[in-house]
C-alpha cells in the first residue's frame, strides 16, 4: 500500500507553529521587478516617441519635397504663360507696326576663320556663316560705331541677340527708339545693340539670332519696338538653335 502524501499547511511537528502554504514574497525581489518593470515601460516610451519624431521628420521632409514641385511646376507654367503672353502681344505690335514675322532663315553654316582670313556673308545681317575665331566681347552691349559682322555671327552662335539698327539719314531709326534698345540691351544678357549700314532698304531695324530674323521698318515706335524685341529677345536668347547657347 503507498505512503498518505503530507498535507501542507498545518503545524510544523514539535514546534507548534503553523506553515504557511504560500510564504511572503521577498521584497528585494519584488523591488528588483519593478525597477525591471519601470525600465521596460520607459523604454517603450522612448521607442514611442522616436517613432513619433520619424514620422514627423519624414512628414516634414514630404512636405518640402512636395512644396518644391509644386512651386517649381507652377514656376514652368506661369513662365510658359508669360513666354506666350509676350509672344503673343509681339504679334500683334509686329502688324501694327508693319514689321515682320520672325523667319526661319536657311543656315549658311558654322566654323572658324584661319588667322588673318575674312569672309563676306550674302545676306544681312547674318544670322551664320563661318566666322572669326573671337566673339565680340560681352561687355559693352551698345555700341555707337559698326561692329565686325564675323565676331557677331560668333556670338550669335553663343545663343547671342543683335539689335542691328540703320545709321545715317536715310530712314534712319527714330532716336527714341534706340534709347528704348539701349535701355533694354543694359539690362539683359547676351544682347548687344549696334548700328548697321547694310541693311535692307525697306529696313530699319533687324533682330536677329543664329537662324532667326524679324525686321521693322523706320515707322516704328518705342513702345513696338521695346514689345518686340522683349519677345525675341525671350524666346531666342541663348537657345533657339544656336549651336553654343551656353558659351560666353
Amino acid at each position: 500500500m503507498a505512503p498518505k502524501r503530507k498535507k501542507r499547511g498545518g503545524t510544523r511537528a514539535g514546534s507548534g507553529k503553523t506553515v504557511d502554504e504560500h510564504p511572503a514574497p521577498n521584497p528585494r525581489v519584488a523591488t528588483r521587478r519593478e525597477h525591471r518593470e519601470e525600465a521596460r515601460r520607459r523604454k517603450d516610451a522612448a521607442y514611442r516617441s522616436t517613432g513619433r519624431r520619424r514620422l514627423m521628420r519624414r512628414g516634414v521632409a514630404i512636405g518640402i519635397v512636395v512644396g518644391v514641385v509644386a512651386f517649381g511646376a507652377a514656376y514652368v507654367v506661369t513662365k510658359e504663360q508669360e513666354s506666350h503672353r509676350l509672344e503673343d502681344e509681339a504679334s500683334r505690335l509686329a502688324t501694327a507696326a508693319g514689321c515682320t514675322d520672325v523667319r526661319d532663315v536657311p543656315s549658311s553654316g558654322e566654323g572658324h576663320l584661319a588667322p588673318g582670313e575674312t569672309t563676306t556673308y550674302a545676306r544681312h545681317p547674318a544670322t551664320s556663316g563661318i566666322h572669326d575665331q573671337a566673339p565680340l566681347p560681352p561687355d559693352p552691349q551698345i555700341y555707337k560705331d559698326l561692329v565686325p559682322e564675323q565676331n557677331a555671327v560668333h556670338n550669335l552662335e553663343h545663343g547671342y541677340v543683335l539689335l542691328y539698327y540703320r545709321a545715317g539719314e536715310d530712314a534712319a531709326l527714330p532716336p527714341d527708339v534706340i534709347v528704348a534698345l539701349s535701355d533694354l540691351a543694359e539690362a539683359e544678357s547676351k544682347v548687344i545693340l549696334a548700328p548697321s549700314f547694310d541693311l535692307e532698304a525697306d529696313t530699319s531695324l533687324a533682330l536677329a539670332a543664329w537662324n532667326r530674323l524679324q525686321r521693322c521698318p523706320s515707322t516704328v515706335t518705342a513702345a513696338q519696338a521695346l514689345g518686340i524685341a522683349e519677345s525675341f529677345v525671350e524666346r531666342f536668347r541663348g537657345g533657339g538653335e544656336a549651336p553654343e547657347p551656353s558659351a560666353p
